[in-house]
């Protein structure tokens, strides 16, 4: 079930959803870090990798996307 998001969640969210569009991959976690998809900044950056992994982490919770632990790139937006 999927619960709400804050706006730096939903943020992080919807950099995930437009950079597997526009790239077809889902982003690293410094790809999210940077904000940048195709060269252009369309989130704040994020100064630390880990606040980055705490994101996803809570997104996965929340029920808004799923990752393989260990595997780069697995982040798959949940319907």
């Amino acid at each position: 079930m999927k619960h709400g998001l804050t706006l730096k969640q939903k943020a992080v969210f919807d950099f995930i959803r437009l950079y597997i569009k526009a790239n077809g991959v889902s982003p690293s976690v410094r790809d999210i870090a940077d904000g940048k998809i195709d060269g252009q900044q369309v989130m704040s950056p994020r100064t630390s990798l880990q606040s980055v992994h705490r994101m996803i982490k809570c997104l996965e919770q929340r029920g808004w996307i799923q990752s393989l632990p260990g595997q780069a790139r697995s982040i798959t937006i949940c319907d």
